[in-house]
């Protein structure tokens, strides 16, 4: 299995306080955000690097202080369409943690396999009570979800590594896709929220943050970064995304 190309789905955005998504800022900041999943196609089949933000959640998270609109083209199966695929499509999905912004319709695409961490498996299904708030998991208790269990680095299938980089959450991980003709890169999930995380070692959201791991997920994916050479895109800075990521129909090759 080879990678052929991918591309970033844009499946929602947000306004919020930057307090509730850098560890560490005193004063209230009101920022837009955004909310994305990548989609990579390979020569056997079509993976998802996370699944959007679930309709049925918004209000939800609106609750916890959060500002998101997730409109009807912005829903996932709508996104998959415009690119020339449907749910059924989808072979697997790659969690970066489960945090419902991140797995929102991971539960609806009926032939995919869910890759997850194990420490991340365990922590969501099982969270303290402070952790609690970010995760909806009842639609992924039905029997017939597929799960795939990794533990720690590995690569997946050639051009697709995963790397463990808890802190966000306690079994977070990441992505690095390595494309045939632009090369390589990292998507972060949320080791960091925005670029600036990377840029200033800034942590991410104090929400179950476990600072020295999250720090040291940050150093550790600038040192990916800087030895591959790849570049660092997140799941939701907004003006990365406006500045510097291609847009469907077009694709990374």
């Amino acid at each position: 299995m080879a990678v052929k190309s991918m591309q970033v789905l844009y499946v929602g955005s947000d306004h919020v306080d930057k307090r509730r998504i850098i560890y560490g800022i005193s004063e209230e900041t009101m920022v837009d955000t955004v909310f994305l999943c990548f989609l990579i196609r390979t020569d056997d089949g079509n993976i998802l690097v996370d699944a959007g933000v679930h309709p049925d959640d918004v209000e939800a998270l609106n609750a916890m202080g959060f500002n998101a609109k997730v409109r009807t083209e912005d829903h996932l199966p709508q996104r998959l369409k415009e690119v020339g695929l449907s749910m059924e499509d989808i072979n697997m999905v790659l969690i970066t943690h489960l945090h419902f912004d991140h797995c929102g319709w991971a539960a609806d695409l009926p032939n995919a396999e869910l890759v997850i961490q194990k420490e991340e498996y365990h922590f969501a299904f099982n969270p303290p009570p402070y952790a609690a708030a970010g995760l909806y998991l009842e639609r992924f208790k039905s029997p017939e979800i597929k799960w795939r269990i990794v533990e720690g680095d590995q690569v997946l299938m050639p051009g697709i590594t995963l790397l463990f980089t808890p802190g966000h959450t306690p079994g977070s991980q990441s992505v690095m896709v390595d494309l045939p003709k632009f090369g390589p890169v990292l998507l972060v999930g949320d080791a960091g929220i925005l670029q600036e995380n990377f840029e200033k070692e800034l942590l991410p959201t104090p929400f179950s943050c476990e600072p020295m791991q999250a720090w040291y997920s940050i150093r550790r994916l600038k040192v990916w970064s800087q030895i591959r050479k790849a570049p660092i895109f997140t799941t939701h800075d907004i003006d990365f995304w406006r500045q510097e990521m291609i847009k469907p129909p077009e694709a990374y090759i």
